[in-house]
C-alpha cells in the first residue's frame, strides 16, 4: 500500500514540475500586466494602465473606485442644479426629446445615442471596464462625459518654441466643481504610450501627451457659431484617436480632415521633436490653420478673453515667468495647468486653499512618466 501511495505521488509531483515549466515558459512570451496609482499633490492622482481598453477601465475602477463614486455623485448633483443653463447648449435633436421631468443622465445618454455612431469601441469599452468595477451604470458614466463637452470652457493654449526649445502650456477652466484630478498614463496593447490630464470621472482627452512627443490641447469653444444639428465624433474622443495613430503632425492633419466633428473651437497641436506647433480653427466642421510657428514668431496661441488679455500672449517666456508672472496675471486654470518644458511635464491643479495658477507646480521626468 505504501510503495503504492509514494509511487502516485511521484507521478503527481513529476506531472506538476512539467505543468510548471510548461506555465513558466508560456508566461515568458505574455507581455507584464502593470497597473498602479500614486497620489502626487492633494485631489491629484498619476496611474499607470496596460492591457485592453477594457482591462484598463477595470484596473482604473479598482484604483480609483471610492473616489469615482463620490465625485460622480457631486457632479450629478451640480449638473440636475444647473441644467437649463446646460441644456441651452446640447445638440437641437436632444432638445426636442426631453421635457422638465427628464433627469440630467437620461438627457446626457440621448447626447449619447446621438453621437454612439461614431465613438469608437475601444473608448466605450474603457468606460465599460469602469462600470464593472465601480457599479455605477455605464449610463451615468458616459452622460457625465458627454455634458463636458458642452460645458462653458475658458481654457488657454500657449506654446513657444524660440531657442529650439518647446514650451508648451494648457490650463483647463471649466465651470465645474472641484473634483479630484487623474494623469493617466495609458499604455495600449500594440500602441504607443500616452497620458491624459483630467477630472477622476472625465476619461476624454483634454491635456494629452504621447510617448512619440504630440502635444494636442483645445481652447476658445465659440457658442455662437455653433450648430445644434450637428452629429459627430465628441472633441474628447477625437483627442485618444490622435494620441493613438499620430507620429507626427502630418497624421494629426489626415486625422482632422476625415473626421466629422461637432465642435467649434481650436486646437493646438505639437511636435517637441521638430520643436513645431499648429493651431487649427475648426468652425462649423471647417478645419483651418489658425497660426503655424514657423509663420508667426515661433509662437502659437489661443484664448478667450475676447482681446481683453490679448497682448500678454505676444510675448516668449520662458519657464519661470509663465508660472511666476504669465499664468498668474491672465488668472486662466480654475482647474489645472499642465506645461511641457525641456523634457519634463509641469502639473498643477486646484486644492482647497489655491487656484491652480497660484499653487505649487508637480515636476515629471517625460521619459520616466512613460516607464511602466
Amino acid at each position: 500500500m505504501n510503495i503504492i501511495f509514494w509511487l502516485i505521488q511521484i507521478i503527481k509531483s513529476f506531472i506538476n514540475k512539467i505543468k510548471n515549466l510548461f506555465c513558466i515558459n508560456i508566461n515568458k512570451n505574455k507581455k507584464k500586466i502593470n497597473f498602479r496609482k500614486e497620489k502626487i499633490s492633494e485631489n491629484l492622482y498619476l496611474l499607470k494602465l496596460s492591457g485592453t481598453y477594457y482591462n484598463m477601465g477595470k484596473q482604473y475602477g479598482s484604483l480609483m473606485k471610492n473616489i469615482i463614486i463620490k465625485d460622480v455623485d457631486i457632479l450629478n448633483d451640480y449638473l440636475e442644479l444647473n441644467r437649463f443653463k446646460i441644456i441651452k447648449n446640447i445638440n437641437y435633436n436632444v432638445q426636442q426629446k426631453i421635457n422638465n421631468n427628464t433627469s440630467i443622465i437620461d438627457i446626457g445618454y440621448l447626447l449619447y445615442l446621438e453621437f454612439s455612431y461614431f465613438i469608437p469601441d475601444y473608448y466605450l469599452n474603457f468606460i465599460r471596464g469602469i462600470a464593472e468595477i465601480t457599479e455605477i451604470n455605464f449610463k451615468t458614466l458616459i452622460s457625465i462625459n458627454l455634458f463636458a463637452e458642452f460645458n462653458l470652457n475658458n481654457s488657454i493654449v500657449y506654446s513657444s518654441f524660440k531657442n529650439r526649445k518647446t514650451l508648451a502650456i494648457k490650463t483647463l477652466d471649466l465651470d465645474f466643481p472641484r473634483l479630484n484630478q487623474s494623469i493617466i498614463v495609458f499604455n495600449p496593447n500594440r500602441y504607443d504610450s500616452y497620458l491624459n490630464f483630467n477630472l477622476s470621472i472625465l476619461f476624454g482627452g483634454t491635456s494629452m501627451i504621447s510617448k512619440l512627443g504630440i502635444i494636442i490641447n483645445s481652447s476658445n469653444f465659440d457658442y455662437t457659431n455653433y450648430s445644434y444639428k450637428n452629429r459627430g465624433l465628441p472633441i474628447s474622443v477625437l483627442f485618444h484617436n490622435i494620441m493613438l495613430f499620430s507620429r507626427n503632425l502630418l497624421d494629426v492633419k489626415k486625422i482632422l480632415n476625415k473626421t466629422k466633428l461637432i465642435n467649434n473651437l481650436d486646437i493646438s497641436v505639437i511636435d517637441i521633436n521638430n520643436n513645431h506647433g499648429i493651431v487649427y480653427k475648426i468652425d462649423d466642421n471647417m478645419i483651418s490653420v489658425h497660426q503655424n510657428s514657423r509663420n508667426h514668431d515661433s509662437l502659437i496661441y489661443s484664448n478667450n478673453f475676447n482681446n481683453h488679455l490679448n497682448f500678454y500672449f505676444d510675448y516668449h517666456y520662458n519657464l519661470d515667468k509663465a508660472i511666476e508672472n504669465f499664468l498668474p496675471t491672465i488668472k486662466s486654470g480654475n482647474l489645472h495647468i499642465m506645461i511641457y518644458y525641456d523634457n519634463n511635464i509641469y502639473v498643477s491643479n486646484t486644492s482647497k486653499k489655491f487656484l491652480a495658477y497660484d499653487n505649487d507646480y508637480i515636476k515629471l521626468n517625460f521619459k520616466k512618466i512613460f516607464n511602466f
